[in-house]
């Protein structure tokens, strides 16, 4: 025998059938606390209006003081970083540790990248390690020239004639690897034995 594919629905299926399944949990519940708050109401005040609204006072958190004392607090905190970034690049470079010192003013050149301080400090980092110990004067070059790139229009002379001559040494270093390097490559063409 065949059964029936089409059994009659449950009394639940009838009178929710039209709410999703996911969300009859929790139309039930909604429904039931909101006869039992109706019928309290009833029984207790029966003069009373059943639906008594309830006045909601909801704070704005966007409102323009909050939001320009939240630019202000985030600002100083830039401030703060930016200048304890300068310190620490200072100190470690006075104490010849040239790369915290350049990891430093790379992290105070990167929350302010127009400012000229932070890119003159890593160009005279970068240029002292080439100095001093021949180690990363391809990057002291590429920022010395940055550096020189955001000087600003007025003041800064001083520095500005220190980036000159730190330019002008790197191109004369960096002829003079590429000198050396030409004359220490000897290429032997058609060698014969000769006996």
């Amino acid at each position: 025998m065949h059964q029936n594919q089409h059994s009659k629905p449950s009394i639940e299926e009838q009178l929710l059938g039209w709410i999703p399944k996911r969300y009859r949990n929790e139309v039930v519940v909604g429904a039931a606390l909101l006869i039992v708050s109706l019928s309290i109401g009833f029984l207790t005040e029966r003069n009373a209006p059943i639906i008594k609204t309830i006045p909601i006072v909801v704070e704005q958190t966007n409102d323009k003081h909050s939001k320009i004392a939240k630019i202000e607090r985030k600002k100083a905190l830039l401030e703060k970083n930016y200048y304890d970034k300068i310190v620490s690049g200072t100190q470690a470079f006075n104490e010849k540790d040239y790369k915290v010192a350049i990891t430093e003013f790379f992290h105070a050149k990167t929350i302010y990248p127009y400012e000229f301080q932070p890119r003159y400090l890593l160009s005279k980092t970068f240029y002292t390690y080439c100095k001093e110990e021949g180690r990363y004067c391809g990057n002291a070059i590429k920022e010395v020239n940055y550096a020189l790139a955001y000087v600003p229009q007025h003041g800064e002379i001083e520095k500005t004639n220190k980036l000159m001559h730190m330019d002008n040494w790197l191109q004369d270093y960096k002829a003079q690897k590429l000198a050396e390097n030409e004359s220490s490559i000897h290429v032997v063409y058609g060698v014969q034995n000769v006996n």
